[in-house]
């Protein structure tokens, strides 16, 4: 994802702060009629910090490596919380919308899928090519996917089996951007667009009084960062993509594993449905579905898509010809500002 716009943003009282988060960047254009684009910087990361020490997998002491790394059934938040119900917030709302989003897409966006993560080599132990799969040790490991069998109570955390391991980074970039947009609420500003990691919300509108439009990327290795299949008017909400064309790897005897991992499966999920872009009310939920519907495929994720009316979706996938396609929900068709193929399937 690109924003189309950013360079005419500095303009007039528009101010674009940039940063590093989440293993990523993030970018962020807003009204800035104060003067304070370097003091909201200093906010935002504050922000961004407070968010990765509770979710992140890749820091030791956060909230849900603490959670990862113990092995009873039974946990009480506040204990790895310093007893602070304020640094537990949101490791608790991202589990609220995981579970949430879990029963929205069927189960195929799960996070109890955190071992086979690790296992295909894209989780904290670190990036490991597999050479030789192990479908027994795949069978044990799908033993542990299950989010039906982890609940939260309060600041009770139960589980089935102490091995389990929670991972939310399907809907925690969406979540670090809605929480962004919050903390420049809260500072007065209602026209802004952010950026993690390619997921966006935009409120208001840009400093030419236009609703913000945005690049969702041609899905193809290599693709410069400004190649876009299609670009849309994003109103008063957010975009969020999954694909499987970037985060890859290929071993030596040419075995391709990309990092979206299939729940019901245990396998690195590999199909024709290259990428796929949700539009929602927020960011985590876009994030979350985006995830979910590359696990289960095109057809199946267009029906959801089609049945909800809370979220539109756009699927790029390669066709018969070998060619890039692209795929509209029903509600999306005529917010397009500008594509290659115009179909609907």
């Amino acid at each position: 994802m690109s924003c189309a716009e950013e360079k005419s943003a500095e303009k007039s009282a528009y101010a674009v702060i940039r940063g590093n988060t989440m293993g990523t960047t993030y970018s962020i254009v807003f009204e800035d009629t104060m003067k304070e684009a370097e003091l909201v910087k200093v906010g935002v990361d504050s922000v961004l910090v407070a968010l990765n020490q509770e979710v992140s997998t890749y820091i030791p002491v956060s909230v849900i490596s603490r959670v990862n790394s113990d092995t009873a059934t039974s946990l009480n938040l506040l204990n790895l919380c310093n007893q602070d119900t304020s640094l537990c917030q949101h490791f608790q709302e991202n589990f609220t919308i995981a579970k949430s989003l879990y029963e929205r897409t069927s189960a195929f966006l799960d996070p109890t899928v955190m071992p086979l993560v690790n296992y295909w080599g894209f989780g904290y132990k670190g990036r490991s090519k597999i050479e030789q799969v192990d479908s027994n040790k795949i069978l044990q490991m799908l033993e542990l996917v299950d989010f039906t069998k982890i609940e939260l109570t309060d600041f009770d955390l139960s589980r089935s089996r102490g091995d389990m391991q929670l991972d939310f980074s399907a809907v925690a970039k969406g979540y670090g951007v809605d929480l962004v947009g919050f903390y420049l609420e809260s500072r007065g500003v209602s026209n802004y667009l952010i950026e993690i990691g390619g997921e966006m919300l935009g409120k208001g509108k840009n400093n030419t009084g236009d609703f913000w439009r945005v690049g969702i990327n041609t899905p193809k290795e290599g693709a410069p960062a400004n190649a876009y299949e299609v670009v849309v008017s994003l109103e008063n909400r957010a975009l969020a993509t999954s694909g499987n064309y970037r985060i890859f790897y290929e071993n030596e005897a040419g075995a391709r594993y990309a990092h979206i991992i299939n729940p019901k499966t245990g396998f690195s999920e590999q199909s024709s449905l290259l990428s796929v872009s949700v539009f929602a009310p927020d960011c985590a939920t876009a994030d979350g579905f985006a995830t979910g519907f590359m696990t289960m495929g095109l057809d199946a994720a267009l029906e959801i898509a089609d049945a909800d009316n809370t979220i539109e979706a756009a699927f790029i996938f390669i066709n018969e010809k070998e060619e890039l396609e692209v795929v509209y929900s029903a509600g999306l068709q005529e917010e397009i500002l500008m594509d290659k193929t115009k179909t609907r399937k």
